[in-house]
C-alpha cells in the first residue's frame, strides 16, 4: 500500500508539473491528465484483475468490469488525442466499445437488482427469524411460570 501511496504523488506531481509547465495553454496538461488517468487504470485493471480474488465477489466483478468499461473509454479517446479522430479503425472501434459498455452497464444493473432483493429477503429472513425465536422464548417463559404456579 505504501508503494502505491508513493506512486500517487508522483503520478500528482507529475500533473502539477504539466499544468505549470503550459500554464497558457491547458490543453497539453490535458492531454497529460488524461493519459495518465488511462495508464492508471490499465495498471489498476490490470493488478485487480490478475492480483484480487474479484471473482467471488457480485461485487468485485462489477467493479473490475466497471474499471474495464472506463479504462476502455478512456484508451479509446488516449488513441484519439495521439493518433487523431481519423485513423484506422476508429468509427468501428469506438461503436463496438459503446455497445460492449452498454452490456456492461446493463449487466451491472441487473447484479444491482438482484443483490438489492437477495438483501431484502434476507432482512425479512433475519426478522422472521428473530421474531420466532423472540415468541418462542415468551412461550418458554410463559410456561416456566404456569409450572412454579401449578407448585404453589
Amino acid at each position: 500500500m505504501e508503494f502505491l501511496g508513493k506512486w500517487s504523488v508522483v503520478l500528482f506531481a507529475v500533473g502539477l508539473a504539466s499544468i505549470m509547465a503550459v500554464q497558457d495553454d491547458l490543453r497539453g496538461a490535458r492531454v497529460v491528465a488524461f493519459v495518465l488517468l488511462t495508464v492508471m487504470l490499465v495498471i489498476f485493471g490490470v493488478f485487480f484483475a490478475f492480483g484480487s480474488p474479484w471473482y467471488r465477489t457480485t461485487e468485485g466483478k462489477a467493479l473490475l468490469v466497471y474499471m474495464i468499461s472506463l479504462m476502455l473509454i478512456c484508451l479509446q479517446q488516449t488513441l484519439a488525442i495521439l493518433f487523431g479522430t481519423t485513423y484506422p479503425g476508429r468509427v468501428v472501434l469506438s461503436t463496438l466499445l459503446l455497445y460492449g459498455v452498454a452490456v456492461a452497464s446493463t449487466w451491472m444493473f441487473m447484479l444491482l437488482i438482484r443483490n438489492q432483493n437477495a438483501t431484502r429477503r434476507n432482512v425479512k429472513r433475519l426478522k422472521r427469524q428473530r421474531d420466532e425465536a423472540r415468541m418462542k422464548a415468551e412461550m418458554e417463559e410463559e410456561l416456566r411460570l404456569q409450572a412454579e404456579n401449578e407448585h404453589d
